[in-house]
């Protein structure tokens, strides 16, 4: 399941999930710009989960966010914005 996948990302996220359909896995996109940094979010998205899958067997938290320049020249506050998403 692959959530918080922005509107301009679904159509590619939609593609690779039925790859990996075809390939015999199950896979689910969601999202469509909402955002997951926040535990309403995270649990709507888990209850999907569950309904779609009966059970969440692994949780791999892989977010992450751009930034328009090398990490030496982040300012600070950017960089703890950085920080509170992926931790």
């Amino acid at each position: 399941m692959m959530g918080d996948i922005p509107e301009s990302a679904m159509r590619v996220g939609k593609i690779e999930a039925g790859r990996i359909n075809l390939s015999g896995k199950v896979a689910m996109v969601t999202g469509g710009g909402r955002r997951i940094g926040a535990t309403p979010q995270c649990a709507a998205l888990v209850r999907q989960a569950k309904e779609a899958y009966g059970q969440v067997g692994i949780l791999v938290s892989n977010a992450g966010i751009g930034q328009p320049h090398k990490i030496v020249d982040t300012p600070d506050e950017e960089w703890e914005r950085v920080v509170r998403i992926i931790w």
